[in-house]
């Protein structure tokens, strides 16, 4: 292909180098990027620019896109984007694609080419967001068009604060899952073993059902940021409050990067002492911002200086399980409360977590522990069944032992 367009942009995109995605991990990228424009509430259209050859995966999203307040414009001949006008002056992209978005306060980029390798398995990518690079790139796809795009930056204003340490983060979350992926079918294909293949698959959804637990924080976190960030421009507090929120967004980030690591060494079990009251004091920290944003009351009735064997990161995504699936529990209920508590006898220490939320019928007491049962809409019915897969490694367990119109209790059980 022609690299030359791509040379002069090179220095423009995120990272300066290439990343190596998967076409599934570029389709889910763009619907991301996507998807915000259709909830802007702002009177200034957004600005939308689309350059790909195969929509197949999106479609969806562009036909709602129509009707999203922006100016969308298409870059090559595509059956999904001849409702876009077309402002190409010079046409030097050759095999080059992307998706660019200018909104208020909102900014993203993703630009792609094929390798040369299996079309349909891999890509070279650079990604930039919320980087006042955009601007730049803008300038670069302006001077081969019939129309200065630039001017859309200066009437949207989006967000140009250096914002470098939730890009990492976003960008480490993409790495990170796409070279799992890679990994995955790398190895399935050498091993081509059926048994292998169920195997592998099984623990890579269960894997990221887990990493999902963080970046529903870093999500969280990363809203309510820019809410702040609207809300409260011109606050001296926001720099300390913009800080705290990217240290919990780091912190989640490191956690994917250790629990990811365990996907590749599926019996790495690293069980070490650990002051209890700390560890669950750590972990509600880091979910203050969804229990303020749920209204919850959270309690810790642990002795300060309890300790208990386990594995750290295992043990985190027990608690972040069962702390979700209690803020689930609460939605429509008044004086939201979740209470942490502790007991122990001569062989075991349990920790309990008790929720005032919606009662489990006693018959789907071991249901809920299968993999694949789930009560909820949109659940996939593994989280309950890892977290107690997660603790009998550990020589544990978690059950269900009460559930009534007062509260509902589960028990954790660390082995002595």
């Amino acid at each position: 292909m022609n690299i030359q367009p791509l040379n002069e942009i090179k220095h423009f995109i995120y990272g300066e180098k290439v990343q190596g995605l998967s076409f599934q991990t570029v389709n889910s990228i763009v619907k991301s990027t996507l998807t915000p424009v259709l909830n802007i509430q702002d009177k200034r259209k957004s600005l939308v620019l689309i350059r790909m050859n195969d929509t197949s995966k999106v479609k969806s999203v562009l036909q709602r896109l129509e009707f999203a307040n922006a100016d969308i414009f298409s870059f090559c001949e595509n059956e999904d984007l001849l409702n876009f006008p077309n402002p190409i002056k010079n046409d030097v992209y050759d095999e080059l694609e992307f998706v660019i978005v200018v909104a208020s306060r909102y900014c993203s980029c993703i630009m792609w080419f094929n390798d040369g390798m299996n079309l349909n398995e891999s890509c070279q990518s650079y990604i930039a967001l919320n980087s006042r690079n955009i601007r730049d790139i803008l300038k670069f796809i302006s001077s081969n068009s019939n129309l200065d795009f630039t001017s859309y930056w200066d009437r949207l204003t989006p967000e140009r604060r250096a914002n470098e340490n939730l890009n990492d983060a976003i960008n480490s979350i993409i790495t990170l899952i796409n070279n799992a992926n890679n990994e995955l079918m790398a190895n399935t294909i050498e091993n081509n073993a059926l048994v292998s293949l169920e195997k592998k698959i099984s623990n890579f959804k269960e894997n990221i059902h887990e990493v999902n637990n963080y970046i529903s924080i870093i999500n969280l976190n990363s809203k309510i940021l820019l809410k702040k960030i609207e809300n409260e421009s011109s606050n001296s507090s926001l720099n300390e409050y913009a800080y705290e929120v990217i240290e919990t967004i780091k912190k989640a980030t490191n956690d994917i990067t250790i629990l990811l690591d365990k996907f590749k060494n599926e019996n790495d079990i690293n069980m070490k002492e650990y002051n209890l009251y700390n560890f669950v004091e750590e972990i509600i920290k880091t979910l203050s911002n969804k229990f303020n944003e749920s209204n919850v009351l959270i309690n810790i009735d642990i002795e300060k200086n309890k300790a208990a064997i386990f594995d750290n990161l295992i043990t985190k995504n027990v608690i972040y399980n069962l702390l979700n699936n209690s803020i689930d529990s609460l939605e429509n209920i008044e004086n939201k409360k979740i209470n942490i508590s502790c007991s122990e006898d001569t062989e075991h220490i349990s920790l309990y977590i008790k929720n005032n939320g919606q009662v489990i019928n006693e018959d789907n007491f071991e249901k809920i522990f299968l993999k694949g049962y789930t009560t909820k809409k949109e659940g996939h019915g593994l989280g309950l069944a890892i977290s107690r897969e997660n603790m009998q490694k550990q020589n544990g367990d978690l059950k269900l032992i009460k559930s009534n119109s007062e509260e509902t209790i589960f028990e954790i059980v660390f082995k002595k």
